[in-house]
């Protein structure tokens, strides 16, 4: 059942079975540790998720703002069908796209992620285009959490410098990633937890006002096991984008009238239709702690930004695309100089948004973020086939091997997700050409369509200057980066499916 690559790796423990604890099986494995990779002097990038991180950040990643205060703009304009409509897209496309990903992360669980997948099974351009613009997209996601930080603080006052604001945000994020690995983890743990809770409340909540209650009657990178962990998170997504994104957009609908006028009202909690529900109900307090979730949203997701931003920069740094100097890690496995560049840069960006030309500006820049992931989409689907074809034409298919990870969806999983990719620029590129209730103009085309030529220019631009090629499915590199199963991870799978099936289920949910 084993192939010639499954073999031992180093660092890997001895213990029996019974010592075996899932997401720790391979121990605090490092980058440099992963098979084909040579051995490097200098300190890597260390494997510091456990399994309880990875279900947690899956379960909560994409609570925030977008989902609190951004449904507002979306019931406001597109209406129930259109708000449920396109709710259902993208958490469609969502989840597929992580099953099609982890495919490939789950046996190349390289730092580069489908970055690196698509440089070693399409084309080292389109991995630079992507990798760049998904680069500089997530430094724009941190600068615009930091202006978002200040408009939901005018929730309770407006006494409070926008720059002071924004400096105290920044400081927040960057003494998080100041401190070993390990602590980002707890603190997105935490985080997590907060924001699930509050959520369960707002879920109960809005039962309890539809049926008339209320005072006035009216919610891979870093994975230590891989193989364990990536496929789990991915299992409880579909239960987390139907719990937490449908279920609180039938609420909402069903809640708050599309043309109230709060949904219009300044950006911040009071434009929130979970807000505007509870205060029609007559709930005191729970608007403010509506609030205070926000906030926190705001700050885990501006960690994961400097986090993905280093690491991705890191990594392209590995791969010959960005400067050497990027790839430096110290001692406790933090990438010193991406982090120190990537907060510079954000911090930049943060600042210029503090005044009318700065604004403008940073909205040229933040459009980056608007198109990339689904391009990102695109890229992994294409991915995906070149990944399956390089498994039959070089007679090597880790998907057919004891316990491996395979996509429930393949080959439809894929052709969906670069459709509906395809559909979502197409509508933004209708949408940038011809706005809603304004005029054909240049400024507002860029302002929303500017990642699609961006991306096309660095993608021409890199196959120009390096002539990158095609990569032939028979040449692709099945090697460097390939984490097979360690002894010790297939006797702890042995043990898990010799269990009856509610104790693994009871396993989802940390018991």
């Amino acid at each position: 059942m084993q192939s010639k690559l499954d073999t031992k790796t180093a660092g890997d423990s001895t213990n029996d079975v019974s010592s075996i604890e899932a997401g720790s099986v391979s121990g605090d494995v490092q980058y440099a540790g992963e098979q084909g990779s040579p051995p490097s002097p200098q300190p890597q990038l260390h494997r510091n998720f456990t399994a309880r991180h990875i279900q947690m950040i899956g379960l909560a990643g994409s609570i925030g703002s977008g989902l609190f205060v951004g449904t507002g703009k979306a019931l406001r304009y597109g209406s129930y069908p259109g708000l449920y409509l396109g709710w259902s897209l993208i958490c469609a496309q969502q989840w597929v796209n992580m099953q099609v990903m982890s495919e490939a992360a789950v046996i190349f669980p390289t730092s580069g992620a489908f970055i690196d997948h698509a440089a070693r099974f399409v084309d080292p351009s389109l991995a630079f285009a992507l990798g760049a613009c998904e680069w500089f997209a997530y430094h724009t996601t941190l600068a615009a959490e930091g202006s978002i930080f200040r408009l939901v603080l005018t929730y309770w006052t407006d006494a409070v410098p926008t720059a002071a604001c924004m400096t105290f945000y920044l400081v927040l994020i960057f003494c998080i990633h100041s401190l070993p690995n390990r602590y980002f983890a707890e603190f997105e743990f935490v985080t997590a937890l907060l924001k699930i809770s509050v959520m369960a409340i707002m879920i109960i909540s809005c039962i309890v006002m539809l049926a008339g209650g209320g005072p006035t009657g009216i919610l891979n990178g870093e994975s230590k096991m891989p193989r364990w962990n990536l496929p789990r998170a991915v299992n409880n997504l579909g239960a987390r984008l139907f719990l937490f994104f449908g279920s609180t957009v039938i609420f909402i609908s069903l809640l708050v009238p599309y043309n109230d006028g709060r949904l219009l009202g300044v950006s911040n909690a009071a434009s929130s239709p979970f807000v505007i529900a509870l205060q029609d109900a007559g709930i005191k307090g729970l608007p403010d702690l509506v609030n205070v979730v926000i906030i926190v949203g705001l700050c885990a997701l501006g960690a994961e930004a400097l986090f993905v931003t280093s690491r991705l920069s890191t990594a392209m740094s590995r791969m010959g695309m960005f400067p050497k100097i990027f790839g430096r890690v110290d001692k406790k496995g933090r990438p010193y100089v991406s982090l120190i560049f990537s907060a510079a840069l954000a911090t930049t960006l943060t600042y210029i948004n503090c005044s009318n030309t700065g604004g403008i500006i940073f909205t040229w820049f933040s459009s980056v973020g608007s198109t990339v992931y689904f391009l990102a989409y695109i890229v992994i689907a294409v991915t995906n086939w070149r990944m399956h074809a390089a498994f039959k034409a070089q007679g090597d298919n880790p998907l057919s091997l004891q316990y491996a990870y395979k996509n429930k969806f393949w080959p439809l999983g894929s052709i969906f997700l670069f459709i509906s990719g395809l559909f979502v620029i197409g509508t933004t590129f209708y949408i940038s050409l011809f706005p809603i209730g304004e005029d054909i103009s240049v400024e507002n085309f860029f302002q929303t369509f500017l990642c699609v030529p961006l991306f096309l220019v660095l993608w021409a631009g890199y196959k120009i200057i390096f002539r990158t090629k095609i990569v032939d499915p028979a040449q692709a590199d099945l090697v460097s980066g390939r984490r097979p199963l360690s002894v010790e991870d297939i006797a702890f799978f042995d043990f898990y499916y010799s269990q009856p099936l509610w104790k693994r289920a009871l396993t989802y949910i940390g018991v």
